[in-house]
């Protein structure tokens, strides 16, 4: 059959058939030999599938790559490049799929093993693409820093790693925590090695620069502070073993119960004061309580200066002193620097035993030029054992 031109439209009741006698549909194309059966042929040609409704879809040829788009010059929602690659939302795909905006998986993922993995398995990169795997395998012995980094694992679950490089900061986004918590009662968080020990540094978050040292050096465990308040305890402190301090203790009330050794002095000594080297000075009250003796055995005690010559010394003779003796009727004698004082009505200066001492007044030599008294009267009375007091 010869070709059948056509000037104006045409029209067809029937189905037509091209290449063979009887179609199936309303255009029917057969080619035997196969190949190209149908052209469409233009700037940027076009078909559009219409469903009557307004539900139009274009499918058109742009520069070689097919486009899918809802209306006609609306924008492009899918793109099938002349290389293969797909892009939805995108006109310029680069993977063979490439989404611009949410997507949602409702089934499986697999891997380039073509395996849908397990339940808390990651989809982790190898060298043949990539491969579902549970997230304790991602790291091994050798791993550091970077390499966790460049794989990308993240998880919300528990991560058992062996050991772990760290060649930068650990660092927690949004102000999370970081714990850091052995698996049963019986795990242990070492730092360090045995060999190696090493240092904690706690920065403080209100004073910048200020920091807590945690060290373990020369058989000791040393906590320094660049905080100029130093250690605040709050709560009850416990200490189980000796106690060394080299600076200051400074304290509101200071209880102890005494026993062998309980407190060492610098001296080497176990007793308050033992040696001349234990000197102790308190700015506020001294106060002895108890009923048992007080004493000091050795030395001499100064009261008023720090540098007492005979037993007893008060006052270091810049000031007038006085020390007072009360009797039982508040009535008191005083010594004074200068003389000796009585506020009783009746006060006395008198032996111990009746008629078997002598009372000197100047000896050794030293006698006195004059004997002075103020009262009116000078009285001498001579008592016997038996006789009143007055």
């Amino acid at each position: 059959m010869a070709n059948i031109p056509f000037l104006n439209n045409a029209y067809f009741a029937g189905k037509v058939g091209i290449g063979t006698a009887s179609p199936s549909e309303l255009l029917h194309l057969f080619s035997a030999s196969g190949g190209t059966m149908f052209v469409l042929e233009g700037n940027n040609p076009e078909i559009l599938l219409d469903d009557n409704n307004g539900d139009n879809v274009y499918i058109r040829n742009t520069g070689g790559d097919l486009a899918f788009k809802k209306t006609d010059g609306s924008s492009v929602n899918m793109t099938i490049e002349q290389g293969g690659n797909v892009g939805i939302g995108t006109t310029s795909p680069g993977q063979k799929l490439d989404v611009a905006g949410n997507m949602r998986l409702q089934n499986q993922l697999y891997d380039s093993t073509n395996s849908q993995g397990s339940s808390g398995q990651v989809l982790s990169k190898v060298s043949a693409g990539t491969q579902w795997a549970s997230v304790s395998s991602l790291y091994t012995e050798t791993d550091t820093l970077d390499s966790v980094t460049d794989r990308g694992a993240t998880t919300t679950n528990d991560i058992n790693i062996g050991n772990l490089e760290v060649n930068s900061d650990i660092s927690t986004p949004n102000n999370t925590s970081l714990r850091l918590q052995p698996s049963g009662s019986s795990g242990w968080i070492f730092l360090g090695s045995p060999t190696d020990g090493t240092k904690i540094y706690h920065y403080s978050r209100g004073d910048n620069g200020q920091n807590t040292v945690y060290d373990f050096d020369a058989g000791y465990y040393k906590i320094n502070t660049t905080a100029t308040s130093g250690f605040n305890l709050t709560q009850d402190t416990k200490v189980s073993g000796d106690l060394t301090v080299t600076g200051k203790v400074t304290a509101q009330e200071f209880h102890t119960t005494f026993v062998s050794a309980s407190i060492m002095y610098e001296s080497g000594s176990t007793k308050f004061g033992d040696t001349s080297d234990d000197i102790h000075s308190f700015s506020g009250s001294l106060r002895v309580t108890g009923s048992g003796d007080h004493y000091f055995t050795d030395g001499n005690v100064g009261i008023g200066t720090t540098s007492p010559g005979y037993n007893l010394v008060v006052g270091d003779g810049t000031t007038d002193t006085e020390s007072r003796f009360y009797h039982s009727d508040a009535s008191y004698t005083s010594v004074r620097g200068f003389g000796l004082y009585m506020s009783r009505t009746n006060s006395y200066i008198r032996p111990v035993n009746d008629g078997s001492q002598t009372l000197y007044i100047g000896t050794d030599s030293k006698t006195w030029g004059t004997l002075s008294a103020d009262a009116n009267i000078f009285t001498c009375l001579l008592y016997t054992s038996d006789a009143a007091d007055e």
